[in-house]
Parts: C-alpha cells; structure tokens; sequence
C-alpha cells in the first residue's frame, strides 16, 4: 500500500488518478518493477500480486491456445512480449510455469524477434495453419 500510494497517491482515488494520466500504462508498467523489486525483497503481498499477474497472463495463454485450435499434446511453442515479463524474471519463471503445466506438450521460451516480426511472419501462413483463420487482413 506504502509503495502504491508514494506512486499514485491515496489508495481510495488510485483508480481515478491513473484513469485520468495519459501515461497509466507507462507508469503502471513502471511500477511493475517496483512491486518484483518488493517481492524480492521478501514483501509477501508483492509476491501474491506477482503470482496473480502470472497466472492471468497464463490464462490469456489459455484463452489464445484453444482460439487457435491447440489440443493436448500439440508440441507448439508460447512466448511472451514486453518489458514488464521480460525484465521480471519472478513473473516470467512463474509464467511458464503455469503455461507448461496447463498445456501438455507445450515449451515455452525467449522471443525470437520483435513484436513486428511476429506480424510480418502473419502475413505468410501457409493455409491451413491454425491460427490463419484468426488474422485479419486490410485490402485483400
């Protein structure tokens, strides 16, 4: 809360300010770090909300897998992006923790490029691969 409040101010108004700050999603990224930083430091709350980001995101994971027509024991691989998982490595191990243990015959590892990368590959998917029905495309 401590830590919170010197970031935000007043735990009561947290949501309205960083509703109304044009750079919330900066900020709140930036207060990422401080809370794994906490969690490090052996803060237990920090640690549980460093868990419960973990598993959201594995649950987004979830979400995506069966979108895209994943099945058990499919040997696919998941990634992440951003510098919030990939600077916290407290979050990211829980991470793929949570996706590997969810998901038989899943790995999980580094990105392989950038974020533009990942979209220039759509652009090339052979047909019937799974996730091709689920990309849009402008002008074709």
């Amino acid at each position: 809360t401590r830590l919170a409040e010197a970031e935000f101010g007043p735990l009561p108004e947290i949501y309205m300010i960083v509703q109304a700050d044009p750079l919330r999603v900066r900020r709140t990224a930036a207060f990422a770090q401080v809370v794994a930083s906490a969690a490090d430091a052996g803060d237990e709350v920090a640690a549980q909300i460093l868990d419960a980001a973990a598993y959201e995101l594995a649950t987004s994971v979830t979400a995506a897998l069966h979108g895209a027509g994943w099945q058990p024991g499919d040997a696919w691989r998941v990634s992440w992006m951003g510098k919030v998982i990939t600077g916290n490595p407290r979050l990211r191990i829980r991470f793929r923790e949570l996706v590997m243990a969810a998901h038989p015959g899943i790995t999980t590892d580094e990105p392989h490029g950038t974020p533009l990368d990942g979209a220039a590959l759509l652009l090339d998917l052979p047909a019937g691969h799974p996730v091709a029905a689920l990309v849009a495309y402008a002008g074709r």
